[in-house]
């Protein structure tokens, strides 16, 4: 993934200029056409990865790919420690897949996030929940939300419990 480990290279470049001209996520997402989420997420990675040599020079060898990068990225974040995510997590990026090694780096940043990062994330996750209720185009019921983990965990456990009410009401395993 050539493309993604150039773009990295070239937008650290661009934040290291430091002249007051457009920034990384900005030259991202004019000359990449990406969503400015997507332009911002990338820009932050590249700035990350400044921290993170071993990480790196992993991707600039072709050894993984960007996803692999923003995982790490996002770990050293979570963590306030780049240098440590670097050491821990390039050992293993390059022997999985980039969806098991973002699932690595996530575990890897929940064991190393300073409790008071924690307590906040959780806070801000708290503001943010969510439930909205409409009627789809198929004049069906439906919901979307999001919550904290705590709430959610309460959400699923009931909606299961209820889903498999009505499966048995519906006939369950007797076939009907």
């Amino acid at each position: 993934m050539k493309t993604g480990r150039r773009q990295l290279a070239v937008l650290d470049a661009i934040d290291r200029l430091d002249d007051g001209g457009l920034d990384s996520a900005g030259v991202s997402r004019a000359k990449g056409k990406t969503s400015s989420r997507k332009a911002h997420k990338t820009a932050k990675t590249a700035k990350k990865l400044a921290a993170m040599p071993r990480t790196r020079k992993k991707l600039a060898d072709g050894d993984i790919t960007a996803e692999h990068a923003e995982a790490a990225a996002e770990a050293a974040d979570r963590s306030g420690d780049p240098d440590a995510a670097d050491q821990e997590l390039s050992g293993s990026a390059d022997l999985m897949p980039a969806d098991l090694f973002a699932k690595r780096s996530r575990e890897w940043a929940d064991r190393n996030e300073p409790t008071d990062k924690a307590e906040q994330r959780f806070a801000r996750q708290r503001r943010l929940r969510t439930l909205r209720t409409f009627t789809d185009d198929e004049h069906m019921f439906a919901f979307a939300g999001a919550a904290d983990p705590i709430v959610g965990a309460k959400l699923k456990a009931a909606l299961d419990e209820e889903a498999d009410r009505l499966w048995r009401l519906d006939g369950g395993r007797d076939g009907t």
